[in-house]
């Protein structure tokens, strides 16, 4: 597919949701929500040395982003990346079988955050009858994500470009679930990698839900060296 068409096809497919910076839908409240006040010291040389930028801050340790409000590092505070939208450096490309696909533009650290999935909140027990509407119109490709016991996201119709991201039975991310304020969110990281003990690569079991490739981490170069994302 040569650049014309490619940069078509992904105008097209751009056009088939209403994009959205923040879940739609019913406002969910976290069941269980900690202290989040880090205990977190501010850097006394105005850096960006506060360890809410690490596993050793309180809150980040167990999923909960810092509140703006109260996190002692104040504006130097790292761990307010839903808040802030610290998403990685993506594009949207033509991905073959799967259509399009998200690609990252530069190499991304092990646990990176790569973005928000972001959609329509519906509650679970809706997903029956929402997966009918889509059938009873021909839609092929579903985009439901997990919120909680009770909710789930569906990118289908609102979204951002996280709706791109395609399956893998090997994926280099995972997706998260973090608390941001009271609210709970849904993010994809890419995958905490531990390298192989020979140069050689895995070999990848077949996948049972879908007939898909993906090569290990590292991802190699491809698509004009951008690397595509993919979680299971």
């Amino acid at each position: 597919m040569d650049s014309d068409a490619a940069a078509l096809l992904v105008k097209q497919r751009m056009k088939e949701y209403k994009h959205i910076l923040k879940n739609s839908g019913p406002k969910v409240r976290a069941k269980q929500q900690e202290h989040t006040i880090c205990e977190c010291e501010h850097p006394e040389d105005n850096s960006n040395s506060c360890v809410c930028g690490t596993p050793d801050c309180l809150n980040r340790a167990v999923n909960i982003e810092c509140s703006p409000r109260t996190c002692p590092c104040e504006e130097f505070c790292r761990n307010q990346r839903f808040q802030n939208r610290q998403y990685a450096n993506t594009s949207i490309q033509p991905a073959g079988d799967k259509g399009l696909g998200m690609y990252a533009k530069e190499d991304l650290d092990s646990g990176t955050f790569v973005i928000e999935y972001v959609g329509e909140i519906i509650a679970s027990s809706k997903v029956p009858e929402r997966l009918d509407s889509y059938a009873s119109v021909g839609t092929l490709h579903l985009y439901l994500m997990e919120l909680n016991a009770d909710y789930t996201i569906d990118a289908g119709r609102q979204a951002n470009r996280a709706r791109f991201i395609n399956h893998s039975c090997t994926p280099n991310c995972a997706t998260q679930k973090w608390i941001v304020g009271p609210f709970p969110n849904a993010c994809v990281t890419t995958a905490l990698h531990k390298e192989p003990k020979t140069n050689q690569h895995p070999q990848h079991p077949p996948c049972k839900a879908q007939a898909v490739w993906h090569p290990p981490f590292p991802i190699p170069q491809q698509q004009d060296q951008d690397k595509q994302v993919w979680q299971a």
